[in-house]
């Protein structure tokens, strides 16, 4: 016998209200799979959020307002709406500090499940820092579980959360699969199969920080000239980093793609995927290009840094140093053994330490304890 889903135990799925804020990228393909993979253990969801924030991704069966009515003003009707919504569920499932305001301040108790996938307060400095940071850690201490997706963030909660309410763990990141080959994507970005791709997929915000990519990619062009990157995403820097890119003579060798919704073709076309980011919690991008056997170079931040630092299953650097992270990618950008070393370790970390189906038992197990359900009996086999 193995692990029985909880509705073989109590006769009916047991509802999970999915609740996401004002979501972009990762955290929305996270709630997909996280739903997709909960389903055959046997608890039901009910995805919530502002209007469309499931777009493209996943089913969103509750509208909850639209992005400019969560607002701190608007939480107010927020909270009235979700109220009304969570009679007869198991839990709520809060996916970020807004979805977590929302659903520890309304009046039904219900448990309450949050998941930190960004460190808001890390965004801020001075007194906007200290009064996030208090906010933050107000509502941590009232969830019944939290979970935290990197080691360094539960260890900078330890004091606010005890170990019987928090557990680590990785985003879900459902399997890529490429619709096109890669040589009709390359054809269609402009980028024959000889030339090496450097692809950035993020959000252009100054947390990916990619006028630091691009500077250290300047230093790159000028080893490897026929070198090339696309960039997919938007976002608020995208005029400056575009300016950028042509001040620093990179126009002909960086081209920016806007959002891309055919993320998997444009990883399986690259050579190297690039993050430059300030701080990240996973981030799933990085397990969507391991999975694809596409080598990856990163700042140290996040879960995917932690885990592949350890296993050499990527090119890890030091965040905000230019120097070496130019030289990191100049490296495998120039040395295509080593780009397949990389490439061959993170396809084994990925399909190890990041297996959804693994991770589905892990929030199982977090469900059950904020619920009051039993655990799971392991029989020997």
């Amino acid at each position: 016998m193995g692990d029985r889903p909880i509705a073989a135990e109590t006769g009916r799925p047991p509802m999970v209200v999915q609740l996401l804020g004002p979501s972009a990228g990762g955290i929305r393909a996270h709630v997909a799979e996280l739903v997709r993979q909960t389903e055959s253990l046997g608890w039901r969801s009910t995805v919530a959020g502002p209007a469309g924030v499931m777009e493209g991704v996943g089913p969103q069966h509750m509208t909850l307002g639209t992005n400019a009515s969560w607002s701190p003003t608007g939480l107010v009707g927020i909270r009235r709406q979700l109220r009304r919504q969570v009679k007869g569920a198991a839990l709520v499932h809060a996916h970020g500090l807004k979805a977590a305001a929302v659903a520890l301040l309304t009046r039904r108790r219900v448990p309450v499940v949050v998941t930190l996938h960004n460190d808001v307060v890390g965004t801020y400095v001075g007194l906007a820092a200290r009064v996030r940071a208090i906010g933050q850690g107000l509502l941590l201490r009232r969830a019944d579980q939290v979970v935290f997706v990197s080691q360094a963030g539960a260890e900078a909660y330890r004091s606010l959360v005890p170990d019987a309410r928090r557990t680590v763990m990785m985003s879900f990141a459902a399997r890529p699969t490429p619709t096109v080959s890669r040589a009709e994507t390359r054809a269609r970005l402009g980028v024959a199969e000889s030339v090496p791709l450097v692809a950035v997929v993020a959000r252009l915000h100054p947390q990916k920080d990619i006028a630091m990519f691009l500077h250290a990619f300047a230093l790159v062009v000028a080893t490897s000239p026929d070198a090339r990157a696309v960039v997919a995403g938007d976002g608020p820097q995208r005029d400056e980093l575009v300016a950028l890119r042509d001040e620093l003579g990179l126009s002909e060798a960086v081209h920016f793609l806007g959002r891309a919704d055919a993320v998997a073709d444009l990883l399986a076309a690259a050579d190297v995927l690039a993050i430059s980011s300030r701080w990240e919690a996973g981030p799933i991008v990085a397990v969507e290009a391991m999975q694809l056997g596409v080598a990856v170079v990163m700042t140290d931040t996040g879960a995917v840094a932690e885990v592949a630092r350890v296993a050499d299953a990527a090119s890890v650097v030091a965040v905000g140093d230019l120097t070496e992270f130019a030289a990191a990618m100049g490296l495998i950008v120039s040395d295509p053994d080593r780009r397949e070393r990389l490439a061959t370790r993170g396809r084994s970390l990925a399909d190890t330490e990041f297996d959804a189906s693994v991770l589905a038992h892990q929030i199982d197990a977090v469900y059950r304890r904020a619920s009051g359900r039993s655990p799971i009996v392991r029989m020997p086999p």
